[in-house]
């Protein structure tokens, strides 16, 4: 895994103008990372038991810096006096049959239900489907973890199953939903009969405004 391009995105923020930054890894942020995943309250959602040190981030940057097979974004919030805040991370894994797997781990609740997962998530949809050619992106959340679901299903993801019992945290068993995002672009590979699934056909059109939102913001030349 190689660190994706850099992308700012405008949005706002209680309405205040900020920017969402997308880019590499930078000194300091395998500290600030870790003090993000000691919090129970993150923990419960992605599987995580104990708080990972400062040494297992940097581990986990040198690591996605010299993978081949996906690509990370560190996302911070940049705000109008210059200062940035650490958000999280997201990233794209290559998986066969050009398929691709998202993953986003946004731990700093403070700034959860601000809408910065939605806008990463168009951006990182762009570069999988029209810069990677991906037929498709996976991805999947825990089922409490509904702003994380709506994010994705808000540019077009659509379930196609369900693993039971996938986590336990909290003394509690918490199921995996299991969603799927197609291209637009190369639908007919996906289905050469032209029979798309109703739910699939209502996920394309929200994945098309995504796609259109990212590339104003990128401005492709």
């Amino acid at each position: 895994m190689s660190f994706g391009p850099q992308f700012e995105i405008p949005h706002q923020i209680d309405g205040q103008p900020v920017t969402v930054v997308m880019r590499h890894a930078k000194d300091g942020d395998a500290s600030k990372l870790a003090e993000l995943l000691t919090d129970f309250g993150v923990q419960q959602f992605v599987n995580l038991s104990g708080g990972p040190t400062a040494k297992d981030e940097e581990e986990f940057l040198e690591d996605a810096r010299t993978r081949k097979d996906g690509w990370l974004w560190v996302v911070a919030v940049r705000y109008e006096d210059g200062r940035e805040e650490l958000v999280g991370t997201t990233g794209l894994s290559r998986q066969p049959s050009n398929w691709l797997t998202s993953g986003i781990l946004l731990s700093n609740r403070r700034l959860w239900r601000k809408g910065i997962a939605g806008v990463t998530h168009r951006l990182r949809t762009w570069y999988g489907f029209c810069e990677l050619g991906a037929y498709a992106i996976e991805s999947a959340y825990i089922e409490e973890n509904v702003g994380s679901g709506a994010a994705l299903r808000g540019i077009g993801y659509v379930e196609y199953g369900r693993l039971s019992r996938r986590h336990l945290t909290a003394g509690r068993w918490r199921e995996m939903i299991l969603l799927v995002a197609y291209n637009p672009h190369t639908v007919p590979v996906l289905w050469p009969d032209g029979d798309v699934p109703a739910d699939v056909q209502a996920g394309l059109k929200k994945t098309e405004a995504a796609l259109e939102y990212a590339a104003n913001i990128i401005k492709p030349r």
